[in-house]
Order: C-alpha cells, then structure tokens, then sequence
C-alpha cells in the first residue's frame, strides 16, 4: 500500500455561544480537514482546527509543501515519514505552522493503520486502562455573566463531571475572583475547579488572583502567563501551592 494523493478543504462551523478568553475572542471555529489516499482505496483523515480562514489557508500551504515527501511512501511505516518530514522542516523551522502541517498528516497515517486492521487506535498501541477521569472543558467562557455560572456548572456536575474548567483573566481581577467564587459556592467543596487564564496575565497579577482564590481550592492553574515566559512561571509555581499547567500552546 502506498499513499497516492493529499487534499484538504476548509469547514466553519457557527458557535450557538460566542467564545472568550483572556486573549481571544470568535464566533465560528474552523477546521482544515485533510484526505490522505492510498493506491488500495483505503484514506486517512486528519484535522486541524484554526481560528479564522486566514490561519486554516495557511495550514493548508504548509501542508501542500510537505506533499511530495509522503507520496509514494508506505502509510504503515508512520515514523519514518515522521523522521522525514522533520529533516524536511529544517529551513522553514521545527516548529509552529510545520508542526501543525506534519501533525495532520501523521494523524493521517494512524487513522488508516486503525482502518486497515479494523481496530480502534487505542487497542493498537496497547490499552491498559479501562476508564480515565475527564472534565469539563466546553463552558463557564468568559462571555457568560456572572449571574449565570452557577447553573451552568450545577449542569456540569449532574452530567457526571467532578472536575470543571473555568475561564478567567476579565479586566477586573475581582471579577474573575467573584466568578470563581461563586462557583465554588454553587458546586460544593468536592468538585475540582480549574482556572484557565490563557496567557492572559503577567506574575504579579497572577499571584495575587491565586491568593485570593486559595479558599476556593482550584485543582489546578492554567497558562496564566505567556507560554514562553519560564522564569515567571517558575516563579508563580514556588509563590503559589496551587498546581500549574502550562504548554498547551
């Protein structure tokens, strides 16, 4: 089996709620949707999400570039067309937009392994759990008021999520505290709350948000400084006993 084509097209998908974060703000996300066929019929998909039609477009270059290196190459052999595909990066950088680029074509790959052996990828590369905890991520933006979290999150728990992210990083640093609080208060001491601020912040706005916080116990604090920027959050992890995660990005 060898890999004949590439191809992709753009879908935009209408939000029934505007989202926002600490630094974004959109109404329709959208999605590069890339087709990996095979001389044997069988095709892989692999996707991309972006935040405007610009970005998805631009996606969809990177992936064009890296075409002639995966036609004619075994959709099996996944690590080789990885390693490939990262020597190929080389002038245009390991990183940022290559990534996404190699990342829906490695998808790609794996998707047609699972349909070839018909089984679901977990199997494949050796499941050893039977449940993992999860939670919840889709809610609880920046554009719902205040007044309306509550019952929003008490909505979260009776679906059956102990654990529930919160997005934070308004203007008003008390807003975002009167918003956790209230939270907290509506959901109870046994529920995990997350607080992302999406980069939002700079230390000292942080640690002082995560001080005024501590009573509400949050589990753990998202991105509250720009990614890139280690020496704050190196100091944020030593100030705060909050736990911090970061990388997403």
């Amino acid at each position: 089996m060898k890999i004949s084509k590439l191809s992709s097209v753009v879908l935009a998908t209408p939000l029934r709620q505007p989202i926002r974060t600490a630094i974004h703000s959109f109404e329709r996300v959208y999605h590069v949707v890339l087709t990996v066929e095979t001389d044997s019929g069988l095709i892989g998909n692999g996707f991309l999400f972006a935040q405007s039609v610009p970005q998805a477009r631009l996606f969809q270059a990177a992936i064009a570039v890296f075409e002639d290196k995966v036609l004619g190459e075994d959709p099996f052999m996944t690590e080789a067309v990885w390693q490939k595909l990262w020597k190929a990066m080389n002038f245009i950088g390991n990183s940022g937009v290559s990534i996404f680029a190699l990342t829906a074509i490695d998808t790609a790959l794996w998707d047609i392994v699972g349909k070839a052996a018909n089984l679901p990828l977990y199997r494949l590369l050796g499941q050893h759990v039977r449940s993992m905890p999860v939670y919840a991520s889709h809610g609880l933006w920046l554009g719902t008021a205040t007044k309306d979290l509550p019952a929003e999150a008490r909505g979260y728990v009776s679906q059956g999520f102990k654990i529930l992210k919160i997005r934070v990083g308004l203007p008003r640093l008390e807003d975002d505290v009167a918003r956790v609080m209230a939270i907290r208060e509506a959901v109870g001491p046994d529920i995990g709350l997350i607080c992302d601020a999406n980069q939002g912040w700079d230390a000292a706005t942080t640690l002082k948000f995560g001080r005024l916080v501590a009573p509400a116990n949050l589990y753990w604090l998202e991105e509250p400084v720009p990614y890139y920027d280690f020496t704050a959050t190196a100091a944020i992890a030593a100030a705060l006993d909050t736990p911090l995660a970061t990388g997403e990005t």
